[in-house]
């Protein structure tokens, strides 16, 4: 036992993905599962990453963008969503736009990035007139949509102001009246200017968007009222099939440079819902993230998530580095008559590096000093951990259409005081306390809602003390792929949250 070290000396890392990426050892302690980020270097195709979550989305694109700034006249740039909300705000103050002219503003958004980062880096004198077009062009692409958007909305409010009746709807009614127009040609003529500097170039460029889920799209809403996941997934559609047209075009005139992206997985869902045409991009140019295993259980060192966990802390402690994976989790992680203490972990996470490392750096927070992690201490900081957890699941559930109604039906749950219901059982509950819980519309939806995300799952068997046995057939959305809750079946509270809903 004197061959251990305090937790505390440790680095499990960061749960936010940015400022993970700014530590120094970044690069050194990424652990690459299932050689994603080899796939994301060599495949030109690829240039979407999605994931629910917290699986590591924006790390892989910070690891990726790092690793390749390194490689000769090979430059980079992260574009934040706040610089789309800036340029749309610039130039589309007027009302909303329809799919389409999404799309074509997706791409002036592209190329006008892409032409920055080119007309930074590019001065070889063979590139001089071509940039000197490129630069001129780019100037008078953003001074024709300005003036016709400004015209175009012009017109609009004369045509309005005719009639009171219109007028009084105008913010929720104002549509853009685009047609082919010199705006158009200005567009079309920066992108083969654009291509004509890239054809020639020797430089690579790669730009990135991150964090879009993070667009209130609210004020994007049609007039029925659409979720503000729709409207995000609607514009998504739009960056996808922009990001496909520019990158297609890339490859075609042979230069390296890619335009990425990274996507929620509830948003690709959505995404696919809404457009059949959208899976070919999203399945055949794309990474999904996965980190569930069959053989987390049985031998966690050897799953996706022990290895991460491992990487990390041999990342740490040089000392470590001399022993072999399984030694190694059996004196970090050792198991006793309370449990193993890993799987206690994995138990109360939906799979997820995030929530395994939360509540590793939980642990060490409270028992640093220690030099294993047992699941006696585990179980005493769980109650912490349990409140992240929650307030985690509350910021994918507020993207939803009936989040309010999903909200306090996890607050009738909580007053049900069991960890487990018949769906017959809880509208019973629902309707003895109906005066209490206004707000929940469909109890139903609410629960489907619940159970693709993961907090509760399907059970073949009750059980009188609703505990989990050996024999039962548990299923959850997130590690068993299902989508759809069998109402027939009993459903059971995940265990992450039970401590916070106190029950």
């Amino acid at each position: 036992m004197n061959e251990l070290v305090p937790v505390s000396k440790i680095d499990f890392g960061a749960i936010d993905g940015k400022i993970e990426a700014r530590d120094p050892n970044f690069e050194s302690m990424f652990y690459d599962n299932d050689n994603y980020y080899s796939q994301l270097a060599n495949d030109q195709t690829t240039y979407i990453i999605y994931g629910r979550k917290g699986t590591g989305k924006t790390l892989l694109l910070q690891y990726f963008l790092k690793k390749q700034s390194k490689e000769n006249d090979t430059f980079t740039k992260l574009i934040p969503p706040e610089d789309f909300i800036e340029v749309k705000l610039n130039y589309l103050n007027h009302g909303k736009l329809s799919d389409e002219e999404t799309k074509i503003f997706w791409k002036f958004f592209i190329l006008m990035k892409l032409s920055s980062i080119v007309l930074e880096h590019e001065k070889g004198i063979l590139n001089a007139k071509k940039l000197s077009h490129l630069r001129e062009v780019d100037v008078e692409l953003q001074f024709q949509l300005k003036s016709f958007i400004e015209e175009s909305t012009s017109q609009v409010r004369s045509q309005l102001s005719l009639n009171p009746n219109l007028s009084a709807g105008l913010s929720d009614t104002v549509k853009s009246v685009y047609q082919p127009s010199k705006y158009f040609e200005v567009l079309k003529s920066l992108e083969n200017k654009l291509f004509d500097v890239l054809k020639k170039s020797s430089k690579t460029y790669y730009i990135a968007f991150d964090d879009l889920d993070d667009l209130n799209m609210k004020g994007e809403s049609d007039p029925s009222h659409e979720d503000n996941l729709k409207a995000l997934a609607k514009l998504m559609i739009s960056l996808v099939k922009a990001l496909e047209h520019i990158n297609d075009n890339l490859y075609e005139i042979g230069s390296k440079s890619r335009i990425l992206t990274t996507l929620r997985q509830d948003v690709v869902d959505e995404m696919q819902n809404l457009d059949g045409n959208i899976n070919k991009p999203l399945s055949g140019r794309s990474i999904g993230l996965s980190w569930m295993s069959p053989v987390l259980t049985k031998n966690p060192q050897k799953s996706s998530l022990g290895k991460l966990v491992l990487h990390k802390i041999k990342g740490s402690v040089t000392a470590y580095k001399q022993f072999d994976d399984t030694k190694l989790f059996k004196m970090i992680f050792p198991s006793n008559k309370h449990g193993r203490p890993f799987d206690f972990i994995v138990k109360r996470s939906f799979g997820r590096p995030r929530d395994i490392i939360q509540f590793l750096t939980t642990f060490q927070s409270t028992f640093g000093n220690e030099h294993c992690i047992r699941t006696s201490e585990l179980s005493q900081v769980q109650g912490k951990y349990s409140t992240w957890f929650y307030n985690e699941l509350k910021n994918e559930v507020n993207i939803l259409e009936n989040a309010t109604s999903i909200n306090d039906t996890l607050l009738l749950i909580k007053k049900y005081k069991h960890t487990g219901f018949m769906i017959a059982d809880l509208e019973k509950f629902l309707k003895t306390n109906s005066d209490e819980f206004k707000k929940i519309n469909d109890l139903r939806e609410d629960i489907k809602s619940l159970y693709k995300l993961g907090v509760l799952s399907n059970n073949d068997k009750q059980g009188s003390d609703y505990k989990e046995q050996s024999n039962f057939t548990v299923e959850y959305a997130y590690r068993d792929g299902l989508t759809s809750a069998n109402f027939d079946n009993f459903f059971k509270i995940h265990i992450a949250i039970r401590d916070y809903l106190s029950i």
